[in-house]
């Protein structure tokens, strides 16, 4: 059995693909094909002055020795309305302990996004009985309303 893979998860899996509403992992890009450079750079630059930097990390960090981590993500799909959220507790071997992939009707800006993809992946811990020690999020936004409260 093999550990699973962020890559194999998001982009070659059948079952998730289906989940998230993918049908051709080409069908991703169908968005750019028509987009001009300079359309993007403004469009970033626009939003630069009121939006939270997003850290990306393509690695993932094994938690602690004996500690399990949470890991989410979501997905916006504004064409359909949709937003696919997903969640995975690993242990510190990277081995997915649970998982859940979801995909909800809506427009929601990305930090809700996150925020329910964070929701989702704590109650699927709940669920599971599955101790969530560490969380962890693409989302800076996240990432400082969580460590604004003290314990």
């Amino acid at each position: 059995m093999a550990n699973e893979s962020s890559d194999h998860a998001l982009f070659w899996c059948g079952e998730a693909r289906k989940a998230w509403g993918w049908t051709r992992f080409d069908s991703l890009f169908d968005d750019w094909k028509n987009v001009s450079v300079m359309d993007v750079f403004c469009n970033i630059l626009s939003k630069r002055s009121t939006s939270s930097p997003i850290v990306t990390n393509a690695d993932w960090f094994a938690p602690p020795p004996g500690l399990l981590k949470l890991n989410t993500a979501e997905a916006i799909h504004n064409d359909s309305r949709t937003i696919g959220l997903g969640a995975a507790n690993r242990d510190d071997k990277g081995k997915v302990i649970v998982a859940r992939s979801r995909l909800i009707f809506g427009s929601f800006n990305s930090e809700i996004g996150n925020l329910l993809a964070l929701q989702e992946g704590l109650l699927l811990a709940k669920f599971s009985n599955c101790m969530v020690n560490v969380a962890e999020d693409d989302s800076s936004y996240v990432a400082s309303i969580l460590n604004s409260f003290s314990p």
